[in-house]
């Protein structure tokens, strides 16, 4: 990719930065890392819940840690879900810094440390300029773990994002609007780091 498009782009993704994300640096490659098997689950990040919404920032940066997956090794981090007294929508959601995007790949795990579910690539959406997965909670459920998707690490990605403004106004006693509209596209480097937010709350009320 033409080093001069990266540049603009992250010019673009300054409108959008997180602002916990300063410190991560976009990583693209683990050649010498000595990775593990499997995720260490010894010191998870615990989720706060208390039956309303609550977020978490978070981040994967290049000094995780990291495991061998079917795709390559990938850096990740461990969390710790609340006790299982009622059960609770999860969302997670990845977002651009710089010109960089982490493509998560979540693991649910049991107490054992047994994968109960996997979501990655075709089960995340962006919602704006963000990437994000939205599900519901399990009982059996203790762990989830948020890997990069190694797979998809070094690739890019163009979006275009289309905006539209109407302007009200009148002249002669007649009031009239004015439709405008402009498309921005940006390119994204799937990163193996990145900021990412991590929100728990309560299942929707039936109607």
């Amino acid at each position: 990719m033409n080093v001069v498009v990266l540049a603009a782009a992250a010019g673009l993704f300054g409108l959008f930065r997180n602002p916990h994300d300063s410190d991560i640096q976009p990583v693209t490659s683990l050649v010498g890392r000595n990775c593990a098997a499997a995720p260490d689950l010894a010191s998870p990040m615990v989720l706060q819940y208390a039956g309303k919404e609550k977020s978490t920032d978070a981040a994967i940066e290049a000094t995780a840690p990291c495991v061998l997956t079917s795709s390559g090794a990938a850096l990740y981090r461990v969390f710790q879900l609340p006790p299982r007294t009622a059960l609770y929508v999860i969302t997670v959601v990845s977002m651009p810094f710089g010109a960089s995007l982490l493509s998560p790949r979540l693991l649910l795990l049991d107490a054992q440390g047994t994968v109960k579910r996997e979501l990655a690539r075709d089960d995340l959406i962006f919602r704006g300029n963000d990437l994000s997965a939205r599900f519901r909670s399990h009982p059996d459920e203790v762990y989830l773990v948020v890997e990069s998707d190694a797979g998809l690490v070094g690739n890019a990605l163009s979006r275009t994002a289309e905006s539209t403004n109407v302007y009200v106004s009148a002249a002669a006693n007649v009031i009239y609007s004015i439709h405008t509209g402009n498309d921005v596209t940006m390119q994204y480097v799937y990163s193996h780091t990145g900021p990412i937010e991590i929100t728990l709350e309560p299942l929707p009320t039936p109607h």
